[in-house]
């Protein structure tokens, strides 16, 4: 953390005071340093028309490459937030610990990326807080190309193919999961992840390859009892 960490540029300010959405990546370290290099670096030129354009330097914020580097940028962020609005402390704090969480699932280039939709997601709905969950956020970021660990036992030399019907529409993954929020509406398949089959989840062809058939066929005769 920059031993000044409170001194920065009047839009980082702005952006918080008025809840417009603050790209993470400008409060981590490098960033926070070259955004203060260039703060009062803005020359103003005379148009023809008498008016005036003001030119300032500013660097391309360096992106995060793992969670350690997002954890630091985002409690720069968060003391800066909380000097204007200290009632966000339990929300700021449960949303860091969310992110954390999901780390030991997910990438961290998809959990980034899940970062942005949240919090950009704020800005247009401004009756909202991090303490809600996105369901759109979450079924665009995260599915079973994004997990580490791949519990499914379908062909895993070709992650595209986990989620591809036979016509190339795209099977809803929150629907083999745990139910379809939009089960209605929803423009993806409603079938089977391992199979392709439409009436059934994938849970059910995982336990039919898990157990041997010898054991079903002696299931499905107790249950005709």
């Amino acid at each position: 953390m920059l031993p000044n960490k409170l001194n920065l540029p009047l839009r980082f300010w702005k952006a918080i005071a008025t809840g417009n959405y603050v790209d993470l990546a400008e409060f981590g370290y490098k960033n926070l340093k070259a955004n203060m290099k260039y703060n009062d670096d803005e020359h103003s030129l005379q148009t023809s028309e008498n008016g005036i354009i003001a030119v300032r330097k500013c660097s391309h914020p360096q992106k995060f490459t793992d969670i350690a580097e997002w954890l630091l940028a985002f409690r720069a962020y968060m003391e800066a937030t909380l000097i204007i609005y200290d009632l966000r402390e339990q929300e700021l704090n449960a949303y860091r610990d969310h992110i954390n969480t999901l780390c030991v699932k997910h990438k961290f280039l998809a959990i980034a990326a899940y970062n942005e939709d949240r919090r950009l997601h704020l800005t247009t709905n401004r009756d909202l807080t991090l303490f809600e969950r996105n369901i759109e956020a979450e079924g665009e970021n995260f599915d079973v190309t994004t997990a580490k660990k791949q519990h499914s036992i379908a062909n895993t030399h070709n992650p595209k193919s986990n989620i591809t019907w036979h016509d190339g529409s795209q099977i809803c993954i929150n629907w083999n999961r745990k139910g379809c929020p939009d089960n209605n509406s929803c423009k993806r398949i409603h079938a089977c992840l391992l199979c392709r089959k439409i009436g059934h989840l994938e849970r059910r062809c995982f336990f039919n390859k898990q157990v041997p058939p010898k054991q079903i066929e002696n299931q499905n005769q107790e249950s005709n009892k």
